[in-house]
């Protein structure tokens, strides 16, 4: 038996890595296009030009895929609101332009909101209903702000 460990396969790696974000990225165009519920793995592999066992090889189900998408959305958003607030610009002029980029942005993010909500919201309504409530008292102090 040698004594030297085996190397992973790097371009193996690589190759499984690649697949992934490819899923990720067509899964987050049908999202939006045309919602959680009808996107299919088979949609979304068919149009990557996949087998339905490069999905599972990664992500164990659909859902864990959806949470990866959506987590990713959240770092994007988090960057963007820790770069409007090291941007020295008056409060207002920072809070104006982030919901200006947010309502452009948002339009595209539509699809993913109601995913979340259809997947989340679910079987907690209860949270939901909170989440709503808290978003109108932000907009409402936004809106006393300017």
């Amino acid at each position: 038996m040698s004594a030297t460990k085996r190397r992973p396969n790097d371009s193996r790696t690589l190759a499984k890595a690649l697949t992934r974000e490819r899923i990720l990225k067509t899964a987050r165009e049908f999202i939006i296009q045309f919602g959680y519920e009808n996107t299919t793995i088979r949609n979304i592999v068919d149009v990557c030009g996949y087998s339905t066992g490069a999905f599972f090889k990664s992500f164990s189900f659909k859902e864990e895929m959806l949470y990866v998408i959506l987590e990713s959305e959240f770092q994007e958003t988090t960057t963007e609101f820790a770069r409007w607030c090291q941007s020295g610009l008056p409060h207002k002029e920072v809070l104006l332009g982030m919901l200006t980029e947010d309502y452009v942005r948002g339009s595209r993010k539509r699809g993913l909101l109601r995913a979340w909500r259809s997947q989340h919201c679910a079987k907690q309504d209860l949270i939901c209903g909170h989440s709503f409530k808290v978003g109108r008292f932000a907009t409402a102090c936004l809106r006393s702000a300017l």
